[in-house]
């Protein structure tokens, strides 16, 4: 069979394109991969009319561009296998896939199964997070993983002494996909809800984590301040190192103080405390 690739282009590809991909989640596209000007999409040939999708990616009006080959037919589980690496941090945490060996190494491991082509932790903000809580102390406290993804935060946070643990997601793939890994990792102490902010239970939490872009953490950060424990932490990625000054603004308006700011390839982290 052959397929469509579609390669778009979008304006500020942080924030638009995971509403580019919601958008095309209701298309019969079957895998996607994210780029560093938006993301690709492949569609099998007999599904829809090219002409037809040229004429909706046009009617985007965030997609600058696109560009269209038509390709073989692919197996997509050899070509995740192939690029899915595993991910070390710190020298304590491996992140890896079900087909990759157990490392005795470290003291950590998270087994995180590839699902279409995103969401494996190879973020660089995941990288960011994940380093930053190996340094907290986490043992025996609550935590609430926002915008969750694969579940690899959460995860990490049980592994670590917390509990409980929840972990929200508004996006119904990442929703099922961080169950399947908590499965796949054993946990016990994870609760996995489908939603945003506004699902966020009735408890203060010691520590939250938000990967996600900028204008969702400023958009929701007084929601999660009101789930905060006084002195609890805030832990937030997901942003540009040019936006650290905006999110520290942003975080001194909900009466949070910036303890500490990390960067990892342009890529940014902030640690805030409450007041």
């Amino acid at each position: 069979m052959k397929y469509i690739e579609f390669d778009f282009d979008v304006k500020e590809p942080e924030v638009y394109r995971d509403i580019l991909l919601a958008e095309i989640g209701d298309l019969p596209f079957e895998s996607f991969e994210e780029t560093a000007t938006g993301l690709k999409a492949y569609i099998p040939f007999t599904k829809m009319d090219k002409g037809q999708l040229i004429k909706w990616s046009k009617s985007i009006p965030y997609i600058i561009s696109h560009r269209i080959r038509e390709i073989e037919s692919v197996n997509w589980n050899e070509e995740w296998e192939k690029d899915y690496k595993p991910i070390m941090v710190e020298n304590q945490c491996l992140i890896r896939a079900p087909f990759h060996r157990n490392d005795p190494r470290f003291l950590f491991q998270i087994i995180i199964k590839p699902q279409m082509s995103f969401g494996t932790g190879h973020h660089d903000t995941t990288y960011l997070m994940v380093k930053h809580i190996l340094n907290e102390n986490i043992y025996n406290k609550s935590v609430l993983d926002m915008g969750c993804g694969t579940g690899v935060l959460a995860i990490l946070a049980e592994q670590r002494g917390a509990n409980p643990v929840w972990a929200i997601d508004n996006d119904d793939w990442a929703y099922k996909n961080t169950i399947s890994n908590c499965l796949l990792n054993g946990t016990e102490y994870v609760s996995v809800r489908f939603g945003d902010s506004d699902s966020i239970p009735e408890k203060k939490f010691s520590l939250i984590f938000a990967n996600i872009n900028k204008n969702i953490l400023k958009n929701d950060m007084e929601a999660y301040v009101a789930h905060l424990d006084d002195e609890g932490i805030i832990l937030f990625s997901g942003f540009f190192e040019v936006d650290i000054d905006d999110m520290k603004v942003a975080a001194e308006k909900w009466g949070l103080k910036v303890k500490r700011t990390d960067t990892l390839n342009e890529w940014a982290f902030l640690k805030c405390v409450k007041k």
